[in-house]
Order: C-alpha cells, then sequence, then structure tokens
C-alpha cells in the first residue's frame, strides 16, 4: 500500500518538475527585499507576489518510513531543504511558477532535488503542504522539503547556498541534526 502510494506520489512529483519553474519575477520591484549573499537560513524576503523563506537545511544519511527508505549512496549526503512560500498577492499562483529550490556549491554548480529521494522525506515529514498540481491562492503559504544527495567530502556549508529563483541563502550557519 505504501509503495503504491509512493509510485503515485513521485509520478505527479515528476510531471510537476516538468512544468516550468520561473516565476512573475521582475527585476524593477522596488518593494521587493532580495537577499545577500549574507542571508541566512529564516531570513524571509519577497519576489514579486511571494514571501520566500529556506527555513531549514540539515543533513541524513536515509530518508523515508518503514519499507520506504532511501539511502544516500556510497560516499554521498543527502542535504534536505526545507522551505516556506507565501502568496502574499491578490491572485492565484500556478503551482508551476512557483520557484523551486537548487543547492549551489561554492563554485556555482547548481544541483537539481532527488526526486525518489524527496518523495521518501515527504512520506516521513507529513507536516509539508507542497502543491503538487494546484494554484497556491492569495495569503496561503505552503511549506516543502527537497533532498539533494552529493558528495560527502565536496558539501561544504561554509562555501555552499541554497538558490531560490536566483537569491542565494547562505549555508553556513546551518544546523546539525
Amino acid at each position: 500500500m505504501v509503495k503504491s502510494h509512493a509510485i503515485c506520489f513521485t509520478a505527479l512529483l515528476f510531471l510537476t518538475a516538468c512544468g516550468s519553474s520561473s516565476s512573475n519575477s521582475s527585476d524593477n520591484d522596488a518593494t521587493a527585499a532580495a537577499p545577500t549573499a549574507q542571508s541566512q537560513i529564516g531570513d524571509t524576503f519577497k519576489d514579486d507576489d511571494m514571501e520566500i523563506a529556506v527555513t531549514d537545511v540539515f543533513t541524513r544519511k536515509k530518508v523515508g518510513i518503514e519499507y520506504g527508505y532511501e539511502n544516500a549512496g556510497d560516499g554521498a549526503v543527502l542535504v534536505v531543504v526545507k522551505t516556506r512560500i507565501k502568496n502574499i498577492g491578490d491572485k492565484p499562483i500556478s503551482a508551476f511558477s512557483l520557484p523551486e529550490a537548487k543547492l549551489v556549491d561554492g563554485n556555482g554548480t547548481e544541483y537539481s532535488s532527488d526526486g525518489g529521494k524527496t518523495v521518501a522525506y515527504q512520506m516521513e515529514d507529513t507536516s509539508q503542504n507542497a502543491k503538487l498540481a494546484s494554484d497556491l491562492n492569495p495569503d496561503v503559504a505552503q511549506t516543502d522539503a527537497k533532498v539533494f544527495e552529493v558528495s560527502a567530502t565536496r558539501f561544504d556549508p561554509q562555501t555552499w547556498s541554497v538558490e531560490i529563483d536566483g537569491k542565494k541563502v547562505s549555508l553556513s550557519h546551518m544546523a546539525s541534526k
């Protein structure tokens, strides 16, 4: 039963990932407070009609629930990135227009999340309420989590960051769990 739900959820996640990840951004929005390179985990910033925050980042060796664990590969670590996005505008925002978090190393290389490991973590942490294929309505917030599998020896919170819609959030104050 859990496996069939995971397969359905993975399929929906894949379809969602195939959509556009751009937002309705405007570089001339004087009211948007874009974070600087010193933005930290927990800071909230505005981007058009959204308030965005990276609420938590931590590493794990495995994610999931019984009969649905996903382990980090040999030499790898799983980096869990939790976000919160609130629609502060007057109109719904399409699920396909919501910004995606990416992990960025000190050389500027961007890493995309691992779909299977993300689904496994979302089954474990049921507090996530991300939209799969529905709009984010005005005054509504969603929480989400993405899991990235990266080299354990290369991952350095002092030089890596999370990037959302071109805004970087430093991992230098990342909590260890």
